[in-house]
């Protein structure tokens, strides 16, 4: 009989033999209690399980002596951890341990041998793999979440809103917990939101929008047109440059007022989220369209260079730039100078190690000829299938430490290039290195563990086209009713020699980002002069550096809330976020209070999308996407109003793990009711009540079912 056994994501049963395993149907309960005199025993306080151990027999059966200890070098490659690392003895279920005791391996014979070792468990659950997702029907209010595991779990529940509403509350009808999110409306008072749109636009539709005469950032050139997107017709993009000869930049900038659905309205709290794609990547800056790779892809890396060649048989070379100059020897014709050279008055100077002993060189033009060389190297990547369990090493060689192993039949992306080692077993095995990381590791596999994928169905993330040569700038700007400037966020690539896109955060004019600026790019100096000339002639130009900083290709949004204080002074919060799948993965926040700067009340927006460029195809990928500005600003009487604290669209969160309730991502458990609970999904059925004013609210609860101990 064998067993399963994965540790930190190495199936350890497809490379070796798991014999037995040994384990607790239960770990050992810690049992508290208190010792009172006047009462006999002692009185129990409660109990919590103890760790779990698992102890581990494998057999490891090398197909040669050479095998056998590359085998036994792998597993301790594997095991060489210092942290939790997720482990797993079926396919289903994964716990987290560490192996904490030594490991032995008894040799058997030449090629086979049995290791032990011990993996602690030091919380005794184990998860299901899966999540569990239970969603309502339309226009029912109660969902059954069924847990087939064995512990109570912690739901995390979404709710969104399709009208107006002022609350929602939550009830687990086996426990009677309940959970209040909002405000019971009062009937006696008329409804209104707590939290007021002033602009909410998908940017589907440009006719809200007018040209902007305000007065932007320095070098700021308007008069282009914007456009909706080509492919999705959801986002903003430019359309047509301006004709201006002056400026920097070149672009169109757009302004809308801020509107409570009547009137055009100037608040002093609010939020924004303004939702924009900046890319180097795309065509005719617009980042729906994506280029794809084919299935072979060839790369080219390297430049061409000058160099001399000597033409006679016998040249001489000097320590200076004449024939007065003291003779240091001779080079043979063909004799080559390739790097680090310079024309000084018809003699070229270089420096030669090999020959000269790194001593300064000069031999005459006049006997030299002119070539190209170049360090141009292709590589071409295909698609391969791992036809058996294959290890992933930092070295071309069998002694490489093994960093990860790729499970049978998964494709990967390889380097065709091949590097061929004779190991100590004198067999020649042959390796190519991963394309593309596998699960984060880059690494070498062997030759003979993989088939060409010719008749495989690759499926990979989408690679764009290296664009570090495209410049651009996507602009925001807050304004008051008098034209002033209260805020200004923007990302831009001012570069052509990296693809880095910068973000920046300014108040009232004044910045209060800290981004590190974008180095210079390394110079390039080509020597132009020609073999005849008594004068060197310098090119400079640059090399290309390739990507630059955190925040390219970047789908995200700036988030900004400002709050008036009681001394008058206002407190700012800017984050930018970037999000996939809805999910924020990643952000930067500033925070800023000040009585003097962007000390005025929110009218309009401004954007702004530009270049460096008047060519299209030299413009980073950019669009607006998505603008919603909301005030908590009383726009009426708020004594007579019941406030909705949520608008259609809106998406409520509640995570009982962390008990954290968000409101479109931002915090929200300012809404949550003091006598609310944050309550657990036992094992079997529960089922769990939603009410709310808006009677068609969509739900989703999902779970992750536990265990205690795998089985």
């Amino acid at each position: 009989m064998s067993y399963y056994l994965k540790y930190n994501e190495t199936v350890l049963s497809d490379e070796y033999i798991v014999t037995k395993i040994t384990k607790n149907t239960l770990p050992k309960k810690v049992v508290d209690t208190i010792d009172i005199a006047s009462r006999d025993g002692k009185l129990f306080n409660g109990c919590k399980y103890d760790s779990l151990e698992y102890k581990v027999e494998l057999l490891i059966k090398g197909v040669d002596e050479y095998d056998y200890a590359v085998l036994k070098k792998d597993l301790k490659d594997v095991l060489l951890v210092r942290y939790e690392v997720p482990i797993s003895l079926n396919k289903d279920k994964t716990g987290f341990g560490l192996c904490t005791s030594e490991v032995t391996i008894e040799d058997k014979s030449d090629n086979i041998g049995v290791a032990n070792f011990n993996i602690l468990c030091f919380e005794p659950y184990f998860y299901n793999n899966e999540e569990s997702l239970f969603e309502n029907k339309e226009g029912e209010k109660e969902i059954t979440v069924t847990n087939y595991g064995g512990e109570p779990v912690k739901p995390f529940v979404s709710v969104g809103f399709t009208k107006g509403a002022h609350f929602l509350q939550l009830e687990n009808t086996r426990t009677q917990e309940q959970m209040l999110i909002g405000k019971y409306p009062n009937i006696e008072l008329s409804a209104a939101a707590k939290v007021h749109y002033v602009m909410k636009d998908n940017c589907m539709d440009l006719t809200p929008w007018v040209p902007s005469l305000a007065t932007l950032a320095p070098g700021r050139g308007t008069g282009g047109t914007l456009a909706l997107s080509s492919i999705s017709g959801g986002s903003f993009i430019l359309g047509t440059f301006p004709n201006d000869t002056t400026n920097k930049w070149k672009g169109s900038a757009y302004r809308r007022n801020l509107n409570d659905g009547v009137n055009d309205v100037a608040v002093d709290n609010f939020e924004a989220n303004l939702g924009f794609t900046f890319k180097s990547t795309g065509k005719n800056g617009d980042p729906s369209n994506y280029k794809y790779r084919d299935e072979e892809q060839t790369i080219i890396s390297g430049e061409a260079h000058d160099g001399y060649r000597s033409t006679i048989s016998s040249l001489n070379v000097r320590t200076g730039a004449g024939t007065k100059y003291k003779k240091l020897g001779t080079v043979k014709k063909n004799y080559e100078i390739k790097e680090g050279w310079t024309l000084v008055n018809g003699w070229v100077k270089f420096k030669d190690e090999k020959n000269f002993k790194g001593k300064t060189c000069y031999v005459s033009t006049k006997y030299l000829k002119k070539f190209s060389w170049t360090t141009e190297v292709k590589t071409i990547v295909r698609n391969y299938v791992t036809i058996r369990p294959t290890p992933i090493r930092d070295k071309p060689k069998m002694t490489g430490k093994k960093l990860a192993s790729i499970p049978a039949y998964t494709c990967i992306r390889c380097d065709t290039k091949i590097y061929s080692n004779t190991d100590s077993d004198n067999v020649v095995r042959w390796w190519m290195k991963l394309y593309n990381k596998y699960n984060g590791v880059m690494g070498y596999i062997c030759f003979g563990n993989v088939g060409e994928a010719e008749k495989v169905n690759f499926v990979q993330e989408v690679e764009f086209e290296s664009a570090d040569d495209l410049t651009g700038m996507c602009e925001f700007y807050g304004m008051s009713a008098n034209g002033a400037q209260l805020f200004r966020v923007e990302v831009y690539d001012s570069t052509e020699w990296y693809e880095a896109n910068r973000p920046m955060v300014l108040v009232g004019g004044r910045e209060i980002s800290d981004w590190t600026p974008t180095p210079a790019p390394k110079k390039k100096v080509t020597n132009t002069a020609t073999a005849d000339s008594n004068k060197n002639s310098f090119e400079v130009g640059y090399y290309r550096g390739g990507e630059y900083g955190t925040w390219n290709d970047l789908d995200g949004e700036w988030y900004i809330k400002r709050v008036k204080n009681e001394n008058g002074s206002y407190t700012w919060k800017f984050q930018l976020r970037r999000i996939k799948n809805g999910v924020v993965t990643q952000s930067k926040t500033f925070n800023y209070t000040s009585k003097d700067y962007g000390a005025d009340k929110l009218a309009y927006i401004v954007i702004y999308i530009g270049g460096l460029s008047t060519d299209i195809k030299k413009l980073c990928s950019m669009s607006i996407n998505d603008i919603k500005i909301k005030t908590t600003d009383s726009l009426t009487d708020p004594s007579n109003e019941n406030i909705e604290y949520f608008d259609e669209g809106d998406i409520l969160d509640i995570d009982f793990s962390n008990r954290k309730v968000y409101l479109n991502q931002s915090p929200a458990n300012d809404l949550l009711d003091i006598g609310s609970r944050f309550f657990d999904i036992d094992t079997g059925d529960t089922e769990v009540k939603f009410v709310s004013d808006d009677t068609n609210i969509v739900i989703g609860t999902t779970i992750r079912e536990k265990w205690v101990g795998d089985e």
